[in-house]
């Protein structure tokens, strides 16, 4: 009797790429079976038809599909429990730092750099980061050989990000230290089914690689200015969806988020060093004070106002207008998300270091290199005031 072998079986069903396709296993996998001579599963074998016609194929077809869709199932399962391995372990790390709770502030509203009475010109440069997309990978070919994005294209513009922020800086004077601003979507997160398809990096390696690459990048900003004031909200891209793929949320949105975490890893890397702060508001958005000019940073896509660029300053607006009503006055509102560099009468939107991609493409925004703003702040007596600002250019 003959044996059901691969090389068997795919002489009956008449070319390999069929097999492939009637099966769902690669081609590669298939001729690696052949080679070794392995028989094929009773499961496999009840899935095959030989000689079958265009009904029975029609047939096999849907069974192939559902078996690849509970396939699909399966590995989201997976991924989704590795995440909260990850989580898990990530939070225990956290935890065993003595001193974290004394130098991780939960507050949106507290958050004050007065200046130094001795100094007669004070100043304090900030660098405002956000829509990193790590794990993101753009195609060349897809924009007209004018953009391309992977992980090490990420690392490249980040670190490239860091020093030029450096050295502008230091061309500017002497400062009292410096804000790191981390406006949200450090991570692409693999949120929708394109991104999952294409990334270079699952969520828990991205938020790994990210964390690793800012704690270098802010121990560089404390080498440069001497103190420093790392201020961290989440964006869209790094929530945790669940099985359903249900992701978007109001309530909590801050706790079920990978880019709190990160946060949290970023910080726990700086136990004990009193030469650098963070807060982490637990709202998601951020109101802090540089020499009495009061910032709301916010990611941008729970902003009201609507879409792309239009959207943008009229949210602004909104956001203002809503702290006023509380009785909070914001001077300057600070947002990423559209993927847009763009400086307002509010305050600034953030471009990205992915650069131009499908998202602001399909969102109608002009085509925009990889940038980020930084501007400083400078001690007015009363009030402090912005007397500089540039974009960062990093593509």
């Amino acid at each position: 009797m003959e044996k059901n072998t691969y090389y068997n079986m795919v002489k009956k069903i008449g070319t390999i790429e069929e097999f492939s396709r009637l099966t769902g296993l690669g081609i590669d996998i298939i001729a690696n079976r052949i080679k070794n001579g392995r028989q094929v599963p009773q499961s496999v074998i009840e899935t095959l038809s030989y000689g079958a016609n265009t009904s029975d194929r029609k047939e096999q077809e849907s069974y192939v599909q559902e078996a690849l869709a509970q396939r699909q199932e399966r590995e989201t399962v997976k991924e989704l429990k590795k995440q909260v391995r990850f989580l898990t372990n990530a939070l225990d790390e956290s935890l065993k730092a003595n001193s974290f709770k004394n130098y991780v502030s939960k507050s949106s509203v507290n958050i004050n750099w007065k200046s130094d009475k001795t100094k007669t010109n004070s100043t304090i440069p900030v660098l405002f980061s956000s829509d990193f997309q790590a794990g993101e990978v753009i195609d060349f070919e897809y924009f007209g050989n004018s953009n391309f994005f992977n992980k090490k294209i990420f690392a490249d513009r980040y670190m490239s990000m860091i020093n030029q922020f450096i050295d502008i800086s230091m061309q500017k004077g002497s400062h009292e230290g410096c804000f790191y601003l981390r406006g949200g979507d450090c991570i692409s997160g693999g949120i929708h089914g394109e991104l999952k398809d294409t990334d270079d990096m699952t969520n828990v390696e991205a938020a790994s690689y990210v964390a690793h690459l800012e704690s270098e990048g802010i121990k560089k900003l404390i080498d440069a200015f001497g103190k420093v004031f790392v201020i961290s909200i989440p964006g869209n891209h790094g929530r945790i969806q669940n099985v359903s793929g249900m992701g978007n949320r109001n309530k909590q949105y801050v706790e079920h988020n990978m880019e709190t975490i990160i946060a949290e890893l970023i910080a726990a890397k700086f136990t004990g060093n009193d030469k650098v702060n963070f807060s982490i508001p637990k709202d998601g958005r951020a109101i802090f004070d540089i020499y009495n000019l009061k910032f709301l940073m916010t990611h941008g896509d729970r902003m009201p106002g609507g879409s792309g660029p239009k959207g943008v300053s009229t949210g602004h607006e909104k956001e203002i207008l809503y702290y006023s009503n509380k009785g909070i006055h914001v001077d300057q509102v600070l947002s990423g998300h559209y993927h847009t560099s763009m400086r307002l009468p509010t305050g600034f939107s953030n471009g990205t270091l992915a650069g131009f991609g499908e998202y602001a493409r399909d969102l109608g925004c002009r085509f925009d290199y990889p940038k980020q703003w930084m501007f400083i702040v400078e001690d007015n007596k009363l009030k402090g005031k912005i007397t500089f600002a540039t974009e960062i250019m990093l593509g």
